[in-house]
């Protein structure tokens, strides 16, 4: 008669999970170093946003200010007497008298059907 006999063992054969000091210290300096980085990058951007904003702001500042004088030129600049000065510029003649040209008593245009 022929017999088959299985061994199995009591205790499971993996590998032993030993604690390498080592390399658990090297990860976290690697991490920590990593951490850092981006930290450092994060501040870095933050600040130059920042930047951004103020330079902006300094922008619409300026371009208000020279709104608000080109606003009072151009109201300047409309005023009766510079267009009076640029009226006598231009040659032109005053009109002395006004007179109408009556056509007829009757419509103009009438309607037809």
């Amino acid at each position: 008669m022929n017999s088959l006999i299985l061994h199995f063992p009591l205790i499971p054969t993996c590998p032993s999970l030993t604690l390498n000091f080592k390399k658990i210290a090297l990860l976290g300096i690697v991490l920590l170093v990593f951490s850092l980085s981006f930290y450092v990058f994060q501040v870095q951007a933050i600040i130059s946003k920042e930047y951004q904003v103020e330079k902006y702001g300094q922008t619409i500042t300026d371009v208000s200010r020279n709104n608000s004088f080109l606003e009072i030129e151009a109201v300047g600049l409309n005023s009766l007497e510079n267009i009076e000065k640029r009226i006598e510029n231009l040659n032109l003649v005053k009109v002395e008298e006004v007179r109408y040209i009556i056509v007829s008593q009757d419509y103009l245009v009438k309607k037809t059907e």
